[in-house]
């Protein structure tokens, strides 16, 4: 479940987290040497002095890395989209989709969301449930609710969404090494 996300938590709720038990025994320089790097949220750790030394460092620190969600582009049955991954069964994450840039191949194209065409820097932000996915995981496989449209279709024609993950109800946010954002160019 993770350390809550705020500034009253306790040397406790970090043991539990780390170690599963109480704080008898322990200090938080070890719970500093048997944490895990991936588990931090980088918004409060480290300190602004670069260092990690106090347990404000823990805020929001989860140390299951099976709720680390992952972030990739892929493809599923011939469509591809944003694929985020390893996420909670009933859990939800807040993401924002946008409209980045079209280039128009030999017809032209119209992007639209909820109905009405849109521009490139067009952007909205939704919540959304994480389903089961195939392999018994759990996760979200989509390009967001955008429909792109045109007479014949123009072919040679690309337009690019991206998408980014601004939090989670019960999961890690992907790191900066699996980042929270990612670009899609749907091609035709």
């Amino acid at each position: 479940m993770g350390v809550p996300n705020t500034t009253t938590f306790t040397f406790q709720d970090v043991t539990t987290e780390i170690y599963g038990d109480t704080a008898a025994n322990r200090n938080l320089s070890q719970c500093f040497t048997d944490s895990i790097a991936g588990g931090f949220d980088s918004t409060y750790n480290p300190n602004s002095d670069g260092t990690n030394n106090n347990l404000l460092n823990f805020r929001n620190y989860n140390h299951n890395p099976g709720n680390q969600l992952y972030f990739i582009m892929d493809s599923s049955g011939g469509t591809s989209g944003f694929h985020l991954y390893n996420g909670t069964a009933s859990s939800s994450v807040n993401a924002t989709f946008t409209y980045v840039s079209k280039t128009t191949g030999d017809l032209p194209i119209t992007v639209r969301y909820a109905g009405v065409a849109r521009s490139p820097g067009y952007s909205y932000t939704v919540n959304i449930a994480l389903t089961a996915t195939g392999g018994g995981g759990v996760g979200y496989f989509g390009r967001g609710d955008w429909t792109v449209t045109s007479t014949n279709f123009g072919l040679g024609s690309t337009v690019t969404f991206k998408m980014e993950i601004n939090s989670s109800t019960a999961d890690t946010l992907p790191t900066t090494t699996n980042p929270l954002s990612s670009a899609f160019n749907y091609i035709t």
